[in-house]
């Protein structure tokens, strides 16, 4: 690859990313409220406990084959192994295409057995059934993403997910207006991969020339696909327990109500770490580039800067949120909701450490160590599944967010000893007490005002969460949280042409 200005590109693909991101999460989000606002509490808890259910089991056919190919395309690519992309794109699909049959097969004859005695209600079949053309659209969509992202096609990539979701709810509104009820979402889901798999080809063709090349390799390239990707796949199991194993044990363990307000409150938390997983996708081809060209000054300054701004970015919205969690729920999911405030703000305390323990392991699996990822992973999964068997049952939804929560904070600290003596990207405990500072004093800014505001709660929300957060900026620029000089010297560093010599 010729020489490229890695500072403005960074700068360009992050802020590109994050615009849409932000119009994305803001679809989806707006899809859940609908939702919400069109089913009964229950009827929404069993669409999201038959679609948790569902998309649980995509790590079946990922095998860790996804993030093989963000590695592997730019590799290849530097070496000018085009064949070798070809056949890497080839092998990935039709691994993820057979381990789809093996699971649509397994759910379409289990479906009535799993909604009588799992699900507790008759219309799960169905659902479980038309839930099936989402597993297998998304073998399409999440192959276009890892293809995109590998070439670091920027503009189509960070269009993904805002086009995915615009379409779910396109096809929800037309379905549901349509009288379909509450199948609408699960149609929406099952048709919206599918159509943008169609839409988007070209765009792929252009991105890669998929037909120009030659399949080559077939087996030693897909056993290099397979010995980085089967430990990811451990990983991605983990994570998958991580993220729905509340859900799967509330449907067990409590109701569909239960199981409604919980999956109002998630999407909540997970949006704000949707934000930090966009800047670690945006930057990790061009750090496997970096450690590919042995340049760690540049590796190492990247991730500190990352880390550091990351959570500049996050924490101040976060906060927001977790003081005014009962106006949000309120406001867009109505009182049946309520239930879901002390979830609410537990969780957001788990998805800011999550943001940073996310972070270190992508730096992790750059220097080559996935199988420490998932040795990580599976610890966390063991904890949040532990913790869930026992506080789930006692205390409900609390107990969930709870264990999910505890879960993260074992996994930041198990990321960062296992990083620390691979690689030293400078978070110190005096960054950790100065973020721990600024935090505190915006709380307590948010709380104070909160309370002796004369407004209506919108204006209230407004007006407190724009002082706080100029409060915590001010106070994160004092304690040199927020340094424009280190900026300016991490700009120049990454501007250059040639990696130094350490």
């Amino acid at each position: 690859m010729t020489t490229t200005n890695y500072t403005k590109r960074a700068v360009f693909s992050t802020s590109l990313l994050l615009g849409m991101t932000v119009l994305a999460s803001a679809v989806a989000y707006v899809t859940r409220v609908i939702l919400a606002r069109s089913l009964h509490p229950a009827e929404y808890g069993l669409f999201y406990a038959v679609f948790t259910f569902v998309s649980f089991f995509l790590f079946i056919k990922e095998l860790g084959l996804g993030s093989a190919l963000v590695k592997f395309i730019p590799q290849f690519q530097i070496e000018g192994r085009y064949h070798h992309i070809k056949t890497a794109i080839l092998s990935t699909f039709i691994i993820q295409l057979l381990g789809s049959f093996v699971f649509a097969a397994a759910v379409f004859f289990g479906s009535g057995f799993l909604a009588e005695h799992y699900f507790k209600d008759p219309r799960a079949e169905l659902m479980l059934r038309i839930l099936l053309l989402f597993f297998f659209g998304s073998v399409f969509f999440r192959m276009y993403r890892s293809i995109f992202n590998g070439f670091q096609n920027i503009k189509v990539y960070s269009l993904l997910e805002l086009l995915k979701n615009v379409a779910t709810l396109g096809f929800f509104l037309l379905f549901f207006y349509g009288g379909w009820g509450i199948y609408a979402p699960a149609w929406a889901h099952g048709l919206a991969s599918i159509f943008l798999a169609l839409i988007l080809f070209p765009f792929l063709l252009k991105t890669f020339s998929f037909f120009k090349h030659k399949v080559v390799d077939f087996w030693p390239v897909s056993k290099e696909l397979l010995k980085f990707g089967l430990p990811l796949f451990a990983t991605s199991i983990a994570g998958k327990f991580i993220s729905d194993i509340d859900t799967l044990m509330l449907t067990y363990f409590s109701d569909l109500t239960n199981v409604g307000v919980y999956n109002v409150i998630l999407p909540s938390a997970t949006l704000l770490l949707f934000f930090g997983g966009t800047l670690t996708e945006a930057t990790f081809p061009m750090m496997v580039q970096f450690w590919a060209k042995k340049d760690l000054r540049r590796l190492i300054e990247g991730l500190r800067m990352l880390v550091k701004y990351s959570l500049i970015m996050l924490i101040p919205p976060s906060l927001v949120v977790l003081v005014f969690s009962d106006f949000f729920i309120e406001a867009f999911f109505g009182k049946e909701y309520l239930a879901g405030v002390l979830p609410l703000q537990i969780l957001i305390a788990g998805m800011l450490l999550f943001t940073v323990a996310g972070i270190i392991q992508s730096a992790l699996l750059v220097l080559g160590r996935p199988k420490t990822v998932a040795k990580i992973f599976l610890v966390v999964a063991a904890v949040n599944i532990g913790a869930n068997l026992i506080l789930i049952p006692r205390f409900g939804i609390i107990g969930a967010a709870f264990s999910t929560t505890l879960s993260y904070i074992v996994g930041l600290i198990l990321s960062s000893k296992s990083l620390s003596p691979l690689l030293d990207i400078g978070i110190s405990r005096i960054f950790v007490v100065k973020h721990i500072l600024a935090t505190i004093s915006m709380v307590v800014i948010l709380i104070y005002l909160k309370a002796i505001l004369p407004v209506s709660p919108l204006f209230k929300l407004i007006m407190a969460g724009v002082a706080g957060i100029l409060i915590y900026l001010l106070i994160a620029y004092l304690l040199r949280l927020v340094d424009f000089q280190e900026i300016k010297k991490y700009a120049l560093l990454l501007r250059k042409k040639d990696p130094e010599v350490i």
